[in-house]
């Protein structure tokens, strides 16, 4: 396949039935539906040229916004980015009418647009095998600091966004066998023999609230606590979790165990998602 024409990408653009989205993760998956088919008959380089192609147009209208609008009508953040996209996802009549009349951007909004990247990026590890980044903004995203140090080694073990509901002592016991883990022979023999890039190991302890977003986001369909999602990109393996103990309170002893039950299961399927044998006992 050759490179994706602009004429290519308006047609994929005209797929999105933003009209099904109502909101629900079962909308999320009607009104991408026809687009994420299509994209799926294309090459990996296509797949990458389109999520590319709706970065650049969005990074441009803000630009005509920042540009042209007074002071107190610029956007930005995450929800400028959105706006901006969802007028790329109405269409190229419309993407013309915004960037004649930036005000265009600031009355329209597609609950889809704050999904597509994502979804792109799940279709490209479909094909490939490895996610893609999700850029912001006009930003090259082989260009962004790395999420691991150096002092991380093979396995990292973070939370996730903001912690509101993670047991008392659950991070130091997490980071204290995150180490042991890292400097274990048998783990490190383990996970060399996966063939996979550095893990970054993301636990959750957000509200109900966040874990519908969550599911919303991903276009999984329900997602239980304790399930764990495992994306591959370039650079890292990342696998997050929603931890079973949230809003738990209990012992030293109880919240280890809780510990080692939220890696277990993420090495489990770390371990089912790279084709690997069983990984060693937690020590």
């Amino acid at each position: 396949m050759g490179p994706l024409t602009d004429a290519d990408f308006w047609a994929l653009i005209a797929l999105v039935d933003a009209e099904a989205d109502d909101g629900t993760a079962s909308g999320v998956q009607a009104a991408l539906h026809e687009l994420s088919q299509a994209l799926r008959r294309r090459s990996p380089e296509q797949v990458e040229a389109f999520m590319w192609g709706l970065t650049r147009r969005s990074a441009q209208l803000l630009h005509q916004v920042d540009a042209v609008l007074p002071a107190h009508l610029a956007i930005g953040g995450d929800a400028g980015r959105i706006q901006a996209l969802s007028v790329v996802l109405s269409g190229e009549q419309l993407h013309a009418a915004a960037l004649a009349d930036p005000r265009v951007v600031l009355s329209t909004y597609v609950p889809v647009a704050e999904v597509v990247p994502d979804a792109c990026s799940r279709v490209h590890e479909e094909l490939t095998g490895v996610a893609l980044e999700v850029p912001e903004g006009d930003e090259d995203p082989a260009r962004r600091p790395s999420l691991l140090d150096a002092e991380d080694g093979w396995l990292a073990v973070r939370p996730c966004h903001v912690q509101v509901s993670a047991p008392l002592g659950y991070w130091p016991l997490a980071e204290r066998l995150a180490a042991a883990l890292r400097e274990d022979a048998a783990w490190r023999r383990w996970w060399v023999g996966t063939g996979a890039p550095p893990a970054l190991v993301y636990v959750n302890f957000d509200t109900a609230q966040s874990l519908q977003r969550w599911t919303s986001e991903t276009i999984e369909g329900e997602v239980r606590l304790g399930q764990v999602r495992v994306r591959r990109y370039r650079d890292r393996i990342e696998a997050s979790t929603y931890s079973p103990s949230v809003g738990s309170h209990g012992s030293q002893a109880e919240v280890e165990q809780w510990v080692r039950g939220d890696l277990r299961a993420v090495f489990d399927a770390l371990a089912l998602r790279l084709h690997a044998g069983a990984p060693p006992s937690l020590i």
